[in-house]
């Protein structure tokens, strides 16, 4: 999901820089995404970073299951976006 708001924002002239670069992608995110959406994203981004930087085991099967189904939306939507 990231890496396609990214596209996303890279395909609009833009591109984050300094620290925090994920939030900066999701604040861009904000002008082409709907509420629900982006919930999700920014949802997804804080799992990941606590998966990855502060405890392993932190997202259920359960939360995985619907982070992929999310994820396949949210790609059909930035696709759309990007045509």
């Amino acid at each position: 999901m990231l890496q396609a708001a990214r596209a996303l924002m890279f395909a609009k002239g833009y591109r984050p820089s300094g620290n925090s670069q994920h939030i900066a992608v999701v604040r861009f995110a904000e002008l082409f995404l709907d509420g629900e959406t982006l919930v999700a994203f920014d949802r997804m981004r804080r799992k990941r970073h606590a998966t990855v930087y502060d405890m392993a085991g932190t997202i259920s099967e359960l939360e995985a299951e619907g982070a992929i189904t999310r994820a396949d939306a949210f790609l059909d939507t930035v696709e759309a976006l990007l045509r």
